[in-house]
């Protein structure tokens, strides 16, 4: 750690310490704005448990989690303020521009368009990394993120511009750091395309265009062909080129649950095993996996989603406004005011942000 980033990390646990002269600057800006007065009533400071469900139907948060979210929350917006560029200005002051990627090779070696890398080099749009069978290599795109590209993968730059930073990953691994606003950064693959929503995740694709997503921080839309999965962090889904996003998954998921979505996603036509496993699948989610019978319910036929929707209502009851014969007819609109009651995030937002791209 640098001596500047150790002395901030004293000086925010212990006031004591010496301050470093920007974290001090900021404090006496927003001095006038400090709470006054005696700590809100929260539940958690009242010594009530906390239920062990990630929806937020019943979910209560103690103090000290609050807390701990709004430093988290001030330190990223200060590492944000202290490493993004000044210059250029698009996506509502973003400082995205078009733009190449700047390669370093982290082991080994890569080749961008067949020409060795020995350190460093550039990636520019229509050009393909590949990091050699012993290789890994990071590619930086100011004011968007970091992504580290495994051995054997090939990512290319697809697109380049204001509003968009577009890849595509024929086969690997790669690991995004994503601070860019949402949908900036993109990955096509063989099977689907993943949107970031502002996050970190993983995106893995065989030889066949097969593989998974999963997510560490924030959340990932995969799209394609009408199909779309939402994605949170400590979920994870499959990706197929014939039957393109998977059905998400909390990596906790019941081991039942988990066989039997598996099943579901590649036995799409009726049959005794697929009756067996939606049955399984019913029987084995939690509460939690509120998440995995939501995205069922636009994947099963009618008959399919009467039993998928009694169950999900009793582990997360719709809201009032949500007619039970639209979410039968897979009315997307009625889907997705259930989904907000699952508090994961807005579907109905992404759906009205997506309509000007």
């Amino acid at each position: 750690m640098s001596e500047d980033l150790q002395r901030e990390s004293e000086y925010l646990w212990d006031p004591g310490a010496e301050p470093d002269p920007e974290i001090a600057a900021l404090e006496e800006e927003l001095a006038p704005l400090r709470h006054r007065g005696d700590p809100p009533d929260l539940p958690g400071n009242r010594g009530e448990e906390e239920p062990a469900s990630r929806s937020g139907i019943s979910l209560r948060r103690p103090l000290v989690a609050v807390l701990a979210a709004v430093l988290v929350a001030a330190l990223g917006v200060g590492l944000w303020l202290r490493l993004a560029p000044s210059t250029g200005t698009s996506r509502a002051g973003s400082g995205i521009t078009g733009q190449t990627g700047e390669v370093a090779v982290l082991a080994g070696s890569a080749r961008i368009d067949g020409r060795d890398l020995e350190a460093d080099g550039k990636l520019a749009p229509g050009r393909r990394l590949t990091p050699d069978p012993e290789g890994r290599a990071r590619l930086s795109l100011p004011s968007v993120g970091e992504v580290d590209v495994d051995a054997g993968s090939e990512l290319t730059l697809t697109e380049s511009g204001a509003e968009i930073q577009r890849f595509h990953l024929d086969r690997g691994k790669l690991e995004a750091w994503i601070w860019a606003p949402p949908g900036v950064f993109e990955v096509d693959t063989p099977a689907a395309r993943a949107i970031d929503l502002g996050c970190v995740y993983e995106l893995v694709v065989d030889d066949e265009g097969a593989g998974h997503l999963a997510v560490t921080s924030g959340w990932v839309a995969l799209v394609d062909a009408g199909r779309e999965s939402f994605v949170p962090a400590g979920a994870r889904t499959s990706i197929d080129p014939d039957r393109g996003p998977g059905i998400p998954l909390w990596n906790d998921a019941p081991e039942e649950l988990r066989n039997a979505v598996a099943v579901l996603e590649e036995w799409t036509e009726a049959s005794p095993r697929r009756r067996r496993a939606l049955r399984a699948a019913l029987r084995a989610a939690r509460v939690d996996d509120a998440l995995t019978l939501w995205h069922l319910l636009s994947r099963v036929s009618r008959e399919e989603r009467g039993l998928v929707a009694e169950r999900l209502a009793e582990l997360a009851p719709p809201p009032e406004t949500v007619d039970r014969q639209a979410v039968l007819a897979g009315e997307q609109e009625a889907l997705d005011a259930w989904w907000e009651a699952l508090d994961l995030g807005s579907a109905s937002w992404w759906r009205h942000w997506r309509q000007p791209l």
